[in-house]
């Protein structure tokens, strides 16, 4: 950061310099794919044709997730989100989490190859907050003890979700004892996968 502020100054005195320079970076903006950008128009614009959001062959990261979460904050459209998540971190878990805590139109939502806990545990804790997802899938993902406790907390709290599937997770014999406990105090699961 220092350098790129002092590589700023320097080239501000010489605008000829700047222009060099600013057109040659690219840290400033991150790199949005087009599919993407496209994708988040139709989602800030409130696309009555767009229902179901499903990013799972491209492997987004976590400035793209940010891009996506954003877009979602004020959408009221898309009732299902399926994403793949294999290489988000804290900064992408933090971002989606806080959008999913208010945002009330998604009903269904499928998270997939989540491979650390800690995202699962940012993810599962803002969850907490929202009252609208009906059906919740955890695909190809790890879950450790950590994860699982959020996993349980959400749902001891969540009274609409009427169908839990975690499929092909890789759980704990821990976490898969916190899970079952979740389960066993909530009322509303109809189905369980």
């Amino acid at each position: 950061l220092f350098s790129v502020q002092a590589s700023l100054c320097i080239a501000s005195r010489h605008d000829s310099i700047m222009s060099a320079w600013l057109g040659t970076f690219s840290l400033m903006r991150p790199q949005v794919p087009d599919w993407l950008e496209t994708l988040c128009q139709r989602l800030t614009d409130n696309d009555p044709t767009l229902t179901t959001v499903e990013v799972i062959r491209q492997r987004i990261d976590d400035s793209n997730v940010i891009v996506l979460a954003k877009a979602l904050q004020e959408n009221t459209t898309v009732t299902t989100l399926v994403l793949s998540l294999y290489n988000i971190v804290d900064d992408g878990a933090l971002t989606l989490g806080a959008t999913l805590q208010r945002n009330r139109s998604i009903k269904t939502l499928q998270l997939r190859d989540i491979r650390d806990g800690r995202e699962i545990d940012v993810l599962f804790q803002s969850l907490c907050q929202n009252t609208s997802i009906t059906e919740l899938s955890l695909r190809h993902s790890s879950v450790c003890t950590r994860g699982a406790k959020a996993i349980k907390k959400f749902l001891q709290t969540h009274k609409t979700l009427a169908e839990l599937r975690l499929v092909d997770c890789q759980i704990m014999p821990l976490a898969a004892t916190a899970i079952a406990d979740g389960m066993e105090q909530n009322t509303s699961i109809e189905r369980f996968y």
